[in-house]
């Protein structure tokens, strides 16, 4: 039998990852986060017998959440922790098929063997870890949001370390290129009282509202206040809800 993992609060990052853990503990706190499961690292140990019976156990668990699309990421135990965030470092997938999931579950698994992520694991262990590649990451497995609006905000400058306001970034659907650095989204900050200042509108009309924008930050504070330290948090609007994606610590700012 395959075990798969689920949310729950006392969920362990040895087991679950960064991204998972961190997420399990806010769904059972009540935050607005899409249904997930996550595939453990050992959930395949390479014999033809348990391949099928964690690609039968995958689909089987997918159509719990709903007929998809999905979203698969990678959740290794040290991404998005204090120190190193891993951010584009594993492949992950979005608008994935019910059929198409083992094979995406796979290929998440052999991407924490790739040479960059070895390489990066490397540079910020400042020498604590072995050269050779660590274990496949776990996987995460999320029913996919249809958003209107989606983005990246910062609970703290990651540049200056200023932590008066909140940095909201924003595009029109989904937010993919612009976490993957490819696109630049409407941005603005918000400060401790909710005031929102634009920074930028490329959309020529702003992508999210100032009452959304306010909401957001609220979030990213309450996050921020939840884990001891500023949050970096992927976030979602869709028919009006708000949606939390991704919790970490800011790992790049100054100080």
């Amino acid at each position: 039998m395959v075990e798969l993992l689920y949310p729950t609060g006392d969920a362990d990052r040895r087991r679950y990852g960064g991204k998972a853990a961190a997420l399990a503990r806010l769904s059972d706190l009540g935050d607005n986060v899409p249904p997930w499961f996550a595939i453990p690292p050992d959930a395949f140990d390479g014999s033809g017998d348990t391949e099928p019976k964690a690609a039968a156990a995958i689909i089987e668990a997918a159509l719990k959440l709903g007929p998809g699309p999905f979203a698969v990421r990678s959740s290794a135990v040290d991404e998005d922790g204090p120190r190193r965030s891993f951010a584009g470092q594993f492949v992950s997938f979005l608008g994935v098929d019910l059929g198409d999931l083992p094979a995406r579950v796979a290929d998440v698994r052999r991407s924490g063997r790739s040479s960059h992520v070895t390489a990066y694991r490397r540079w910020r262990s400042d020498g604590e870890e072995a050269a050779g590649p660590a274990a496949p990451p776990a996987v995460m497995v999320q029913t996919m949001v249809s958003p209107d609006a989606a983005g990246v905000a910062f609970g703290i400058d990651p540049v200056s370390g200023n932590g008066d306001h909140v940095l909201v970034s924003a595009v029109a659907g989904l937010a993919d290129r612009l976490v993957a650095g490819e696109v630049d989204g409407d941005a603005c900050r918000v400060d401790q009282r909710g005031i929102v200042t634009r920074d930028d509108s490329r959309s020529g009309h702003g992508v999210i509202t100032d009452g959304q924008a306010a909401r957001i930050a609220a979030l990213v504070r309450r996050l921020g206040d939840r884990a001891g330290g500023p949050q970096d948090v992927e976030w979602a609007i869709a028919d009006g809800r708000l949606y939390l994606l991704q919790t970490r610590p800011v790992t790049t700012h100054v100080g």
